[in-house]
C-alpha cells in the first residue's frame, strides 16, 4: 500500500479525516467552502509568484504518472542539479512532491552532496504540521540518497526562508505511516473524533458534529485538548456528562487538570450537561445613555508583487444607540488614509459615547495600527462575560454566545470568513450585492453585541446569587416574557 504525504498529513492532523476521505459516504461530505477555495487559490498564487526568484529544473512527466516523475527526479539528483522544483519522491509505502529539493554539500549515495526539502507556504509563521510535512519528505530522501537530512526549509510570506530542524519528527513519521496503513486497511473501524475550532473548515464537519453532540463528547468542553481527553478516557471518564459528576479528586493524577483548571472543566461540563449558566460574579456592566457598538471586518491580501501579506480593514461597523434610537453606520475602505480620516471624524463627533467591542482586535486598532486615533472609552464585552460567568458553549465566540442568548443572524450561513469572500468577490466583479451582504453581516454582528449587552443588564437586574447554576431557559423567559 502506497499513500501520499498529503494523506499522511491528514493522519497527523486528524485520524478520522484520513479514514473518511477514503471510506466516508460522500453524500455527507460538504463541498469546499468559498473560503477554503480562496485559501487554495491564495497558496497557488503565492507559490507561482515566488518560484520566479529561483533557478530550477522541473521533472517532465504526464499528470498522474508519478513513476515517470520519480525516474526524472532521480535522474536530476544523480546529475547534481542545484535546485529541483516539484520533484517526485517515493518508496513502497509513501509518495510526496516537495516544492523544492535543494542541493547541499555533504555525503550521500550520489557523491559529495545531498538534497534537503523546502516547501512554500502562504503563511506568516511556521506551524508544526509544516515541519511534519518536511520531515516526511526527509524520510523519503533518506531512503533515496542514503542520508536523512534532519532539517528543511519553509519559504513563508514576505519571502522569509526559515531553516527548521525536526529531529524528533522522523520517528513520528515512521509511526504515522504504520498507523495510517492500519486505518486505511480497515474499513469497519472509524477512528474517534475530536472537535476543535479548525474543524469548522473541514468538509466532514456536518458529519462529525452531530455525533459529538449526541455522545456529549469531551472535546466539546471548553479547555479540554486531545491530551487531556485521552487521559480522562484512560480513567473511564468518557463524556462531559460523566465529567460533570466528578470531583477534582477523581482526576488528581492528571497534571493538566490540577488546581483551578480542574474545577473550571467540571463547571463547564455541568453547564453543558444541564444547559445552565454558572455565575462567578456580577457582570461589571452598566446602563449608559450613549453607546456605540463597534465591529471591524478585516482580510489578509497579497501585495502587488504577490510576495507579502497585508492586513486590510475593509469595513468599520458602528451601531449608535441613544435617545431610544439605533442608527447603523458603515465606513468602507477606499484607501487606508480615507478610512482613517472617516473613522477619526466619527470618533471626534462621539467622544462622550461608550464604545463596546468583542475580543482584542478593536483595541489593537487603537493601540497599534492607528495609535493617534482620538481616545475613547472602550469596553470589551468578551472579557466581562469570561470574568463573570461560565456558559453552556464549546467556545466563547460572539456567534456562539449570541445564539444561546437567542439572537439570530439574518443570513444563517454568514460568518467572518464568508464575509471576506463576499468582499473579495465585490472587488473582482464590482457587483454591489456582495458588498451589501458583507455590510448586512457586519450590522448583525453589531446588533448581536448590543443584544448581549442588554442580556447582561437583564441578568444583573435579577440579583442571582453568585456561585450558583441558573437555567438558561429561566433567564431567557425573563428576557423574552
Amino acid at each position: 500500500m502506497r499513500f501520499s504525504v498529503s494523506e499522511l498529513l491528514n493522519f497527523y492532523r486528524c485520524q478520522r479525516l484520513l479514514f473518511l476521505n477514503k471510506y466516508g459516504d460522500k453524500k455527507f461530505q460538504l463541498a469546499p467552502s468559498d473560503f477554503l477555495k480562496r485559501l487554495w487559490k491564495f497558496g497557488r498564487t503565492y507559490e507561482s509568484n515566488v518560484i520566479d526568484f529561483f533557478k530550477y529544473e522541473k521533472p517532465k512527466y504526464k499528470v498522474g504518472d508519478y513513476e515517470k516523475g520519480f525516474e526524472e527526479t532521480l535522474r536530476f539528483m544523480k546529475a547534481g542539479v542545484e535546485t529541483i522544483y516539484q520533484g517526485v519522491l517515493r518508496n513502497d509505502e509513501l509518495q510526496g512532491i516537495p516544492d523544492f529539493l535543494i542541493k547541499a554539500k555533504g555525503y550521500s549515495l550520489f557523491g559529495d552532496y545531498y538534497y534537503y526539502p523546502v516547501d512554500v507556504k502562504g503563511a506568516s509563521t511556521s506551524r508544526e504540521r509544516y515541519l511534519f510535512q518536511l520531515a516526511s519528505y526527509s524520510y523519503l530522501l533518506g531512503e533515496i540518497q542514503g542520508f536523512t537530512p534532519l532539517y528543511g526549509g519553509l519559504l513563508l510570506l514576505d519571502m522569509d526562508l526559515q531553516i527548521r530542524h525536526f529531529y524528533t519528527l522522523i520517528k513520528q513519521v515512521v509511526y504515522s505511516i504504520s498507523e495510517s496503513k492500519k486505518i486505511l486497511s480497515d474499513s469497519e473501524n472509524m477512528p474517534d473524533l475530536f472537535i476543535d475550532s479548525s474543524c469548522q473548515m473541514c468538509q466532514w464537519y456536518d458529519f462529525c458534529l452531530p455525533e459529538a453532540l449526541k455522545r456529549k463528547h469531551l472535546s466539546l468542553v471548553y479547555g479540554i485538548n486531545k491530551k487531556i481527553k485521552d487521559k480522562l478516557e484512560k480513567i473511564s471518564i468518557k463524556n462531559y456528562a460523566e465529567l460533570a459528576n466528578c470531583t477534582e479528586e477523581d482526576f488528581s493524577g492528571i497534571e493538566e487538570l490540577s488546581g483551578k483548571k480542574g474545577e473550571s472543566v467540571i463547571i463547564q461540563s455541568i453547564c453543558l450537561k444541564e444547559k445552565k449558566i454558572y455565575l462567578k460574579s456580577i457582570p461589571n456592566i452598566e446602563k449608559e445613555e450613549k453607546e456605540i457598538f463597534i465591529d471591524f471586518e478585516s482580510d489578509m491580501v497579497l501585495n502587488e508583487k504577490g510576495t507579502e501579506l497585508i492586513r486590510i480593514d475593509y469595513l468599520v461597523g458602528l451601531l449608535k444607540c441613544s435617545d431610544g434610537k439605533k442608527d447603523y453606520f458603515s465606513l468602507l475602505l477606499e484607501t487606508d488614509e480615507q478610512l482613517l480620516s472617516d473613522f477619526t471624524r466619527f470618533l471626534n463627533d462621539h467622544k462622550d459615547y461608550i464604545f463596546y467591542h468583542y475580543g482584542h482586535y478593536e483595541k489593537s486598532i487603537f493601540e497599534d495600527k492607528w495609535a493617534d486615533l482620538p481616545k475613547v472609552n472602550l469596553v470589551n464585552i468578551e472579557k466581562i462575560i469570561k470574568d463573570s460567568m461560565v456558559l453552556p458553549v464549546s467556545g466563547y465566540s460572539l456567534k456562539n454566545i449570541a445564539k444561546i442568548f437567542g439572537f439570530k443572524w439574518r443570513n444563517k450561513d454568514a460568518n467572518a470568513m464568508q464575509s471576506m469572500c463576499w468582499y473579495s468577490n465585490y472587488l473582482e466583479t464590482k457587483d454591489k450585492k456582495y458588498l451589501d451582504m458583507s455590510i448586512e453581516y457586519n450590522q448583525d454582528d453589531c446588533l448581536a453585541l448590543h443584544f448581549i449587552k442588554e442580556w447582561l443588564l437583564n441578568l444583573k437586574k435579577q440579583e442571582i446569587p453568585t456561585g450558583e447554576f441558573v437555567s438558561i431557559k429561566e433567564i431567557l423567559l425573563s428576557f423574552f416574557p
